[in-house]
């Protein structure tokens, strides 16, 4: 790799290649923070500019975590939006909590408008259903969550209380008076 390509357009590399090595010394250095293949793409991406294939939605986000570690702000923006152009009903939950933990607002606003669209069908994926307590009770108050009827959302909720009552019962009457429905609390398992 050449070190005038790749600090051009790093931060990262930048603060390393100026600094870091200089002061030790050394021409090389290892990377833990960054998967082999995401820092292999980045610097493809740092030679061409060229995004290339991204084959889903995890590796889209992978991306861009480690576009967003480097410091390589044109290409965080080309993964934004190929995220936003690529959330599909079969991964907006994990689109959503994943770009929640990196802080990516644009990527997890457009899978909550996936999420309300087309709540029935998602509320039966193991993401969903697989949601932490805490998630789920962010996703289904998250002001973004626009669905037809709050119906549809009581029923993704006690779905979600289902798919694993030996855990969640104890929970489940929590969960809908946070989200609003204290009328609601004698449904059935």
């Amino acid at each position: 790799m050449h070190a005038s390509v790749v600090t051009c357009g790093s931060e990262y590399f930048r603060a390393m290649l100026e600094h870091t090595m200089v002061e030790s010394g050394s021409r090389s250095f290892e990377m833990h923070e960054v998967q082999p293949r995401v820092l292999e793409r980045v610097v493809e991406w740092l030679y061409s500019g060229e995004l290339g294939e991204i084959s889903d939605a995890a590796e889209g986000l992978a991306l861009l975590e480690g576009s967003r570690f480097l410091g390589v702000e044109r290409l965080e923006a080309q993964c934004v939006a190929w995220l936003c152009a690529h959330v599909e009903a079969s991964s907006c939950v994990a689109v959503w909590a994943e770009a929640s933990r990196l802080g990516c607002g644009v990527v997890a606003e457009r899978a909550l408008l996936v999420v309300g669209r087309r709540l029935a069908a998602v509320a039966g994926e193991a993401e969903f259903l697989g949601l932490r307590r805490e998630a789920l009770l962010e996703l289904v108050r998250s002001e973004g969550l626009a669905v037809r009827s709050e119906r549809a959302v009581y029923e993704a909720v006690m779905g979600w209380v289902r798919h694993d009552v030996a855990s969640r019962k104890a929970c489940w009457a929590r969960c809908l008076v946070r989200c609003g429905w204290r009328c609601c609390l004698w449904s059935t398992f």
